[in-house]
């Protein structure tokens, strides 16, 4: 057995390579050793007598001091109990040349120098926190530890602005390659995701697992552009040692002759018969996958079939680890049977308004602009021209979630309130309200701000506030894990009284607003093995009282994420397009969720570097100007 064998940059390698018999049917690949002369494109520091999946006798040589084994193959792709893809994943093994992701082979080998080692960390129980037992609802949905978080987020946007930096200094006729946006978009949402929604710790760990395999594949992209592409394409470049990266197996004569001017890894297959003059080194034997990677399956992770091409494979590992946006689309339709497909499957929303003004936008409430309309004036009318003669008509008890709503373009004064924004109120305030809204004015993401403060009894108002604190990371949850996410006014309600189970008789309106409701938490419960929330509602005599200031930040909170959603629908009615991103440059935090406290302070009022510029230039392209 050698020692340790070390890369161009001085790195090792995972293990010693061990040496194997030159001879193999009949074939000496030591025949042709010259150790003095200089290694070409075909020629193998070492090489390794092995057959292909067909059974074919071949022999594989590399411009690296080792050789992969085959990986083993199958019709499927699975999750693997790291929350990798094993075999399959071009971060981890060594795959086959495909020309469309050439760059794959520049990604950085496991202990690279110059990358973080937490991008091949493995998240643990320890690095998952859940809140302290009796401050959420839900047992078992808990966050990335912070510190853990930042070792993957600070690397990852220096990357990132790396890359931006190189597309910008582009001259043409170059252009930037197609793949870096979708690289950097994932990316993006892949942290935003990991670090504001609530998960179980398999979804934690997988999570990181995203995050690490698309910072991996978007390094090694940009490296190939910018050191490898140029190595290739300089007439002076001359072969050497190959850098620590993952390398592609290949059978082309081409890609073998740019690997070696690029001096990335490469492992030349060829058929045994084709064996003549080829200067070889040293024969190995190659490496067995089994100890280099985990290849045992999670349990219950399905199965998803794919090609025996290997560019169908890597589509579909690239589809497998694509993380999409999570927010949920403002105009989609909010009935109870809706469900919420990703953006990505969305198509430009109509841009003509269903009701004058925001009332046709299903959305959170907003400190900023108070939610959506009330249809009274309509009704009236209505009556009015029913009624010609004067007669008044005979007045009907009002039932179900009128009880609860208020004329919600009219601020709230509450001194526990967020302030609005003036101008933005003003202009709410001078609304039509004479059409009748659509059935999506009345479905919420989130819940208005002013319900919390409804109640008149001391007692209830905590009772409102201390359950959404308990629900606090179950309703952030569903955000981003599928099902119903909007519900009416009187449904918000019933939650903050405790109502989340299904109840009443059977075919009433209170039953089917339940179940409704039932099914908002259904998913998390579900993720969490919990069949019923225990001791919920809470007994009102163990109910603590709320401090004014407390009451505040969940106001505050509530009302921003309301306020932040209200912009982005806002943005997307007035412009066609989905500009999250966009939208969130204006307002400080840069998310949708989960908002730090300190982010009160720095909104849109605040002369925070860059924000006004870019809140102004947003609503100027909305303005056709």
């Amino acid at each position: 057995m050698a020692a340790d064998e070390t890369n161009s940059d001085n790195t090792t390698y995972f293990r010693p390579t061990k040496d194997a018999p030159s001879v193999s049917d009949n074939v000496d690949l030591l025949k042709y050793s010259k150790p003095d002369v200089k290694l070409g494109a075909f020629d193998g520091r070492v090489a390794a007598h092995v057959r292909t999946t067909s059974g074919l006798a071949s022999f594989v040589t590399s411009n690296a001091r080792y050789i992969p084994g085959f990986p083993p193959r199958s019709d499927k792709i699975i999750l693997r109990e790291d929350m990798r893809f094993g075999p399959d994943n071009p971060t981890v093994y060594p795959q086959e040349y495909v020309e469309a992701f050439c760059h794959l082979a520049a990604i950085p080998r496991k202990n690279h120098k110059d990358v973080p080692v937490a991008m091949w960390w493995n998240a643990t129980r320890n690095d998952f926190l859940s809140p302290e037992t009796g401050r959420s609802l839900i047992r078992g949905l808990g966050k990335l530890d912070p510190a853990c978080f930042a070792l993957l987020s600070i690397p990852s946007h220096q990357l990132m602005e790396e890359c931006l930096a190189y597309g910008q200094n582009l001259i043409p006729p170059a252009r930037l390659n197609p793949v870096f946006p979708g690289l950097i978009q994932t990316l993006r949402l892949g942290l935003e995701r990991l670090c504001t929604l609530p998960s179980t710790y398999p979804q934690m760990v997988l999570g990181v697992t995203n995050v690490q395999h698309v910072y991996l594949e978007l390094l090694g992209l940009f490296r190939y552009m910018t050191v490898y592409a140029p190595r290739i394409n300089d007439v002076n470049a001359s072969g050497g040692l190959p850098d620590n990266c993952m390398g592609a197996f290949t059978s082309d004569l081409k890609v073998a002759q740019q690997f070696h001017l690029a001096r990335l890894p490469y492992w030349f297959v060829r058929p045994l018969s084709a064996f003549h003059d080829t200067n070889i080194l040293r024969v190995v034997y190659p490496r067995d996958p089994e100890l280099e990677i985990e290849l045992k399956f999670e349990p219950g992770a399905p199965s998803i079939t794919v090609g025996v091409k290997a560019e169908d494979r890597i589509r579909a590992l690239s589809r497998c680890t694509q993380t999409l946006p999570w927010y949920q689309h403002p105009f989609e339709a909010a009935g109870p049977a809706a469900e919420a497909p990703s953006l990505q499957q969305q198509t430009p929303p109509d841009t003509s308004p269903a009701v004058a003004g925001p009332s046709a936008l299903p959305m959170a409430g907003s400190s900023r602009s108070r939610g959506t309309v009330s249809s009274r004036p309509a009704v009236q009318d209505r009556k009015a021209q029913a009624h010609p003669s004067g007669a008044k008509p005979k007045p009907k008890r009002q039932t179900g979630p009128t009880k609860v709503q208020r004329d919600k373009y009219i601020l709230l004064v509450n001194p526990q309130m967020p302030p609005a924004f003036e101008n933005w109120s003003r202009a709410l305030s001078q609304v039509s309200r004479t059409q009748t809204p659509n059935s999506q004015a009345h479905y919420y993401i989130y819940p208005e701000p002013a319900l919390l403060l409804t109640p008149e009894d001391e007692g209830r108002r905590w009772q409102f506030f201390h359950h959404y604190s308990l629900l606090r990371d179950a309703l952030l949850y569903r955000l981003g894990n599928g099902g119903r996410v909007r519900i009416t006014a009187q449904g918000w309600h019933d939650i903050l009284q405790g109502k989340v189970i299904r109840q009443g008789k059977l075919g009433t309106q209170a039953e089917k607003r339940s179940a409704d409701i039932a099914d908002v938490l259904d998913p998390v419960l579900r993720a969490c093995g919990v069949d019923t929330p225990e001791n919920f509602p809470v007994d009102p005599a163990h109910i603590p009282p709320i401090s004014p200031n407390r009451a505040r930040e969940i106001l505050w909170e509530i009302s921003e994420i309301g306020f932040r959603y209200e912009l982005w629908a806002l943005d997307w009615k007035a412009s066609g397009r989905n500009r999250m991103p966009e939208c969130m440059a204006c307002v400080a935090g840069d998310t949708i969720l989960d908002l730090d406290l300190s982010l009160s302070k720095k909104g849109l009022a605040q002369e925070v570097s860059g924000i006004p510029a870019k809140y102004t230039n947003l609503f100027y392209v909305n303005s056709g100007l």
